[in-house]
This record gives C-alpha cells, structure tokens and sequence, in this order.
C-alpha cells in the first residue's frame, strides 16, 4: 500500500511537471503564469525533481529522434502492424500524458520502449518548444578577493563581489538567480514576457528591465535601485502570497532575516555598485554593517566591540587597503583600533 501511495505521488507530480512545461511553452503564456510556475518549484524540491524529469526526457528525445524513428519501423516490421501512426494527432491533454508515460517507460524493459518513444516523439513534434530547451542551471562563485562578470544568455550581466555564490537558470519561459550569499550586481535585459527572479534570503526579486545590486550577508538582505523598477516579496505558494514592497530608483531596502518589517530608504544612486571600482560608500550606516562588509574582502577579521556596533558612519573606502581603512575609521570615528595577530579589535574610546 506504502508503495502504491508513493508511485501515486509520484505519477501525480510529473503529471503537474509536464502540464507546467506544455503551459509554459505556449504563445500566449502571461506573466502570472511564469509566477504561479515559479512558487509551485519552490513549494517542494520534489517539484523541482519531477520538472527535471520531463526536461531531460524532452531533450533526450529531441537528440535522439532518428533513432527512435528507426526503432519504430523494426518494432512494426517485427510484430507485422503498426503500433502508432506517425501522421496521428493527439489533444494536448495526450501530449503532456505521452511525456509522462515515457518517463516511466524508458525505465521498462525494452519492449516497452517503441511505444514510449513513439508516444513521447509524437509530444516532441507537435511542440516548437523544443529547439528552445532549458539548459541545466549553472553555479558561479568567487572567492575572497575575487570578483567576477557574467553575461547571461538573455543579455543581461552580473557582476559577482566576493564571496558569491549564485545559481542561474536559462531558458526560454525563466530567468532566475538564487543568490545563496554574498553580493551581485544586475543589469537586466528588457523582457517584457519574462520577468527576471533573483531568490534570496526567503525573499523574491522581480524585474523586467533594470540595475540593481542584491547583497546576502550576515542574515541581511540589503536591495538598492539605480535604474527601473524592482519587487520583492517573500517566498510563498501562490494561494499564500504575502504582499511586498516596490523600490524605485533611488530606494533601497533593507530586511533581517525573520523580521517581519522592512527598512525603505532613499539612496544615493551613484552609490549602487560602487564596489565594482573598488570602493565602497556608506551613508550614516552602522558601524556594524560597515565591518561585516569589510570582512569580506580582507583574511584578518576585524572584531566589533558591542558598545561600538550602532555607531554610524559616512564615507569612502578603499577596498583594497585594510590598513588605510583602518586609520581612516580612528580618526573620523570615537573609536580605537587594536591590531592583534590573527583578528583586529575596534572599540569605543574610554
């Protein structure tokens, strides 16, 4: 009974995956409905699994279609009649069902297999879809002291700062980064039918066409606009979505991670991405925020006493110079700074 439950499960995922890839792949796919996909992958990783079936069947049977096509006409020589015309027409409901049913056959013996390939090329050819497959996504990241500039397939570009880890997925009906720590910066290509997700920090990112930078760091998450219009939101299923908040140009948000309100705040937009020229500027920020950043470019951490945590600072630093950065904090800060020989302590002058 166990077992029937779980490959009843199963069937009824990979049916929602194949219904998911048929809807996608349609000429009059909206934007609600790329969002709606969206929150249905992220509910389960088990959703993710079934779609990642479909999509290496799919390909498997757009590579391999001659073959298939041969193995057919042995397997009608061989029982004397045809097993399924190629010239038949199937509704779309049968298509996405062929897709489902050669999942599970290509894992039979192989009498099985004419059928399921017959089934699935019928599925293959009735659908453009397929010369425009989904690639595997792709992990980037870089290290202390490294960064680095993507340009994506859909003529967008990130630059990664240190210490970035992302995971971008291509295709025709997604754009998505998962940002899974450190910092980025987004210049969006325009794409009016197919917004463009950055996944972070239990939050949602979307654009269509701006510049923005992300940073994930330290249980924070910290979203500046210079260009276009950006939302985020949390990460939830569709029949739950909670409500987010807008950023324009020149807003910035902030977010803890578990806290439920958020920190809106105008910006400077030349100070967006500043790191990319190797410097950073900081606005009456905490002192703490500024050191958290600093750790991630230098391999001696700096320590931030507790009385010196709310402190805040205005200014410009260099980011390849920990030492200039140092003296600069003593002398526009009551602070005193005392280097050690693994770590470096910064706290309030008695």
């Amino acid at each position: 009974m166990a077992t029937q439950t779980t490959n009843k499960n199963i069937d009824e995922r990979l049916e929602s995956a194949a219904a998911w890839h048929a809807r996608l792949s349609g000429d009059d796919v909206q934007e609600q409905d790329w969002l709606d996909f969206t929150a249905w992958l992220e509910a389960n990783d088990l959703n993710r699994e079934a779609y990642n079936q479909v999509e290496d069947t799919v390909d498997f049977v757009s590579n391999e279609k001659d073959e298939l096509l041969s193995l057919i006409d042995t397997q009608e020589m061989m029982d004397g009649a045809p097993i399924v015309s190629r010239e038949a027409t199937v509704s779309q409901t049968e298509k996405t069902s062929a897709v489902i049913d050669a999942k599970h056959r290509w894992l039979q013996p192989q009498r099985w297999i004419p059928a399921a390939a017959a089934a699935v090329l019928l599925f293959v050819t009735g659908n453009n879809f397929l010369q425009q497959s989904q690639p595997a996504s792709v992990e980037y990241a870089t290290a202390a002291g490294e960064t680095r500039q993507l340009a994506l397939a859909d003529g967008s570009t990130v630059n990664m700062n240190v210490m970035t880890n992302l995971e971008v997925t291509m295709s025709d009906g997604l754009r998505q980064v998962r940002l899974s720590g450190g910092e980025a910066m987004f210049d969006v290509a325009k794409d009016a039918d197919r917004p463009f997700v950055v996944l972070t920090e239990g939050q949602q990112i979307r654009v269509v066409g701006t510049k923005f930078n992300v940073k994930a760091y330290k249980q924070r998450l910290t979203v500046s606009v210079s260009e276009g219009i950006v939302d985020v939101s949390p990460k939830s299923s569709g029949q739950d979505q909670q409500p987010g908040t807008r950023l324009v140009k020149g807003k910035q948000l902030i977010r803890s991670v578990g806290a439920s309100d958020v920190l809106v705040e105008d910006i400077n937009v030349q100070s967006v991405g500043t790191w990319r020229e190797g410097f950073v500027l900081y606005e009456n920020r905490p002192l703490q925020e500024v050191v958290d950043d600093l750790n991630r470019y230098f391999s001696v951490p700096i320590e931030l006493s507790a009385n010196a945590q709310n402190t805040k600072f205005s200014g410009v630093l260099k980011t390849s110079d920990q030492d200039e950065i140092l003296a600069l904090l003593s002398e526009t800060l009551p602070v005193s700074v005392d280097k050690m020989a693994e770590k470096i302590r910064i706290q309030l002058k008695q």
